[in-house]
């Protein structure tokens, strides 16, 4: 049986710890050296049971947040996916990627992908667009074959499951 909904109280906003500080190689992609220390509120419901209540069409007691650290959902971008390794996007748990070059072709989409570190992300190479006429777009795009993926790998690593 579910719980009646508590009435909304100023306790939500009281702060009742903190998500510790990441020094990781990871935020450097970003051009921060660390994440400070984020502040944890009280909530009378877990994150689980409050998307829930999203996905049901209720009304949820705060905004889902979803992102790589201190989220209700946290990102998950396994190098087994390639077009997470030509972005250099990668985030799975595992050992940092050691990248070749910034310039790196997709195998999904069949993308030239050049990495840009000043702004920690990638973009499609200049003057290389995929769809040149976007009222076109089904002449150029493809689907990705999902059989393609090494699923043994991502099993192995215990991520899989």
């Amino acid at each position: 049986m579910a719980r009646e909904r508590e009435k909304f109280s100023t306790k939500e906003f009281e702060i009742i710890g903190s998500y510790p500080s990441m020094d990781t190689d990871i935020y450097t992609v970003y051009g921060y050296p660390t994440l400070p220390p984020e502040p944890k509120f009280y909530r009378p419901i877990t994150p689980k049971e409050n998307w829930k209540l999203r996905l049901e069409g209720k009304i949820p007691y705060w905004i889902p947040t979803g992102g790589w650290v201190h989220c209700d959902v946290n990102v998950f971008r396994p190098r087994v996916n390639p077009d997470n390794v030509v972005t250099h996007l990668i985030y799975d748990g595992e050992p940092k990627y050691k990248f070749e070059s910034n310039v790196m072709k997709s195998d999904w989409f069949d993308i030239e992908w050049v990495f840009q570190p000043n702004v920690g992300g990638a973009t499609v190479r200049p003057g290389t667009p995929k769809v040149p006429d976007i009222c076109k777009w089904e002449d150029f795009v493809s689907m990705p074959n999902l059989d393609d993926l090494d699923c043994a790998q991502l099993a192995s690593s215990g991520r899989g499951e």
